[in-house]
């Protein structure tokens, strides 16, 4: 499955939008013929727009990074203790902006590793997922945020909404032969 997976985000040919402000890592493993998808619990804080969602490892560039590769690698390791040398660059998605912030702009980079590497969360997150992606299909669902609601995927226990799960949209639909 991950030869499949790493044949077609290849053969888009997305390159990565270096005006981008933030990267965050889509880490796939297969395990037993399942592939996972790494997720995180962000922490409950009342500086971060995204307190306590699911998300996906990454932030934003800092200044020292020499691209958004180098953030997102940078990103990763701090939060997480994973260190992405150790697994496969496959490729990126488009750009997303966010609705929470519309002028960032977020690239999202797909990495794999034959086994799940240890995960050492940092004070930012509070917990950590491997999702089966065949569960995301049947986890579809809507969540309430405030007095809308949103499409998401209900897994563990979690909502899965707002640009991480547009994330997951397009990049399943990639490998649906929809995108």
């Amino acid at each position: 499955m991950l030869d499949h997976i790493t044949t077609v985000i290849r053969s888009r040919q997305t390159e990565p939008d270096d005006s981008a402000h933030a990267a965050v890592v889509m880490l796939l493993t297969e395990t037993d013929g399942t592939l996972k998808v790494l997720l995180v619990k962000r922490a409950t804080r009342e500086t971060d727009p995204w307190s306590g969602h699911m998300a996906f490892p990454g932030g934003r560039r800092g200044h020292g990074d020499r691209d958004l590769m180098a953030t997102a690698r940078r990103e990763t390791w701090e939060e997480t203790g994973i260190e992405l040398r150790q697994c496969t660059a496959i490729g990126s998605l488009d750009t997303l902006h966010s609705a929470v912030s519309p002028d960032m702009w977020i690239q999202p980079f797909i990495f794999s590793c034959t086994e799940p590497p240890e995960v050492t969360l940092n004070e930012e997150l509070m917990a950590h997922y491997w999702v089966p992606l065949e569960d995301l299909d049947r986890s579809r669902g809507k969540t309430r945020i405030g007095p809308k609601e949103y499409p998401a995927y209900l897994v563990e226990g979690e909502a899965i909404w707002g640009l991480t799960y547009r994330m997951l949209e397009r990049f399943i639909g990639i490998l649906d032969g929809e995108g």
